[in-house]
């Protein structure tokens, strides 16, 4: 189905994107690459964390699901960045739907204290309330990664390259690795 056929219907807007993990030997290239053919253009480099949301009933979840719940935290120069998101792919075509929240309430919804989302209005929070009534999810795992971003101009794309520094289980969360891959690379056409 075409992504505008798509949007009419749901009213939810597809963006192409592609999404590679990759060693960290062809991260090296892309970042010295990017580094010095669109140097002027990064835009940031922060470090980032994403704390990825699963149901607590293992039979609900499998690696192809095509929905992501997880909060995105990044610093900045004052106060942490902290959205609530879901992802969505279908086929090629990949959505993704954000709403900032603040730093207590995302470590009320970490200690399992959701009742502020019952007062939100917006759809995503008030979504994932009831995904988290119904089907109990929890933290399943954490990812930290150093993560660099590029606005290339000319092509109307953002290039955003993560190097993996840490990633976890919701379980021991400070004790075991997760990922093989050390880095991600995402190109977003605008």
């Amino acid at each position: 189905m075409a992504g505008g056929v798509f949007e009419q219907i749901t009213g939810v807007t597809l963006q192409k994107e592609s999404e590679n993990y990759t060693n960290m030997e062809t991260y090296m290239n892309l970042r010295d690459w990017l580094a010095r053919e669109h140097g002027r253009d990064r835009e940031w480099i922060r470090t980032a964390w994403e704390f990825y949301f699963l149901p607590a009933k293992e039979s609900l979840y499998s690696k192809e699901r095509e929905e992501q719940f997880l909060v995105s935290v990044m610093e900045t120069e004052t106060e942490p960045e902290i959205h609530l998101k879901k992802r969505f792919r279908i086929g090629k075509y990949f959505s993704e739907n954000s709403e900032p929240i603040t730093v207590k309430q995302f470590k009320d919804l970490v200690q399992g204290q959701i009742e502020w989302m019952a007062e939100r209005a917006e759809v995503l929070i008030q979504e994932f309330y009831q995904k988290i009534r119904l089907f109990s999810y929890k933290i399943g795992f954490m990812v930290e990664s150093l993560r660099e971003q590029y606005y290339l101009k000319e092509k109307n794309q953002r290039v955003t390259i993560d190097c993996f520094t840490d990633s976890q289980s919701g379980e021991s969360l400070y004790q075991q690795k997760l990922f093989a891959s050390p880095a991600r690379v995402r190109v977003q056409r605008l």
